[in-house]
């Protein structure tokens, strides 16, 4: 992540950020539907401008995905924050494009991902976004697989799965992984 702002022409902007991270857990309002993350949406619209451009779109696009990433796969002992916020920051910047520019397939693909790495985001907006991406990108089945993959994962919990116990206790991220 912290390469990608080095290469975009935004080093300077790398500290806000993940200080954001920090800082939108005491700030972020999870209650409604589009999310609020306070500092993190703050420090995302000044990173991603109004009037950005294709490229650009699709280079904060490809930050998401590493942000993602991040939170999956960091070292949460070392960095719980910017483990755990991670999700928060990579839907800040996704809902942040989806306000600037023409809409696209890869950038709704991601955001309506980005909004299943919430376990308690509420089913009808993960299949809004779903839904959105599946008008956006045409015949394509991503989004349907993905959409299919969050309703089994949501489904097979300990509550409501009588043979829980013989799932692997990493499911989610295995799901994460076939992606």
């Amino acid at each position: 992540v912290e390469e990608w702002f080095g290469a975009s022409g935004h080093a300077d902007l790398v500290d806000s950020f993940w200080s954001a991270v920090e800082k939108g857990a005491l700030s972020a309002d999870l209650e409604a539907y589009p999310y609020d993350f306070g500092d993190i949406d703050r420090v995302v619209a000044a990173l991603i401008p109004a009037d950005a451009t294709a490229v650009q779109r699709d280079q904060f696009n490809d930050l998401a995905g590493l942000v993602m990433l991040l939170g999956e796969r960091g070292d949460v002992k070392a960095d719980p924050i910017r483990h755990n916020w991670a999700p928060a920051a990579a839907y800040s910047i996704l809902n942040r494009l989806r306000t600037v520019g023409a809409p696209s397939c890869p950038i709704q693909l991601n955001l309506a991902f980005a909004t299943t790495l919430r376990e308690s985001a509420p089913q009808e907006a993960v299949e809004r976004e779903f839904r959105t991406a599946m008008e956006l990108c045409g015949g394509d089945p991503t989004p349907a697989y993905y959409l299919g993959i969050d309703r089994l994962i949501r489904n097979l919990t300990a509550d409501s799965c009588p043979e829980a116990s013989l799932l692997p206790s990493d499911l989610a991220a295995g799901a994460i992984n076939i992606f």
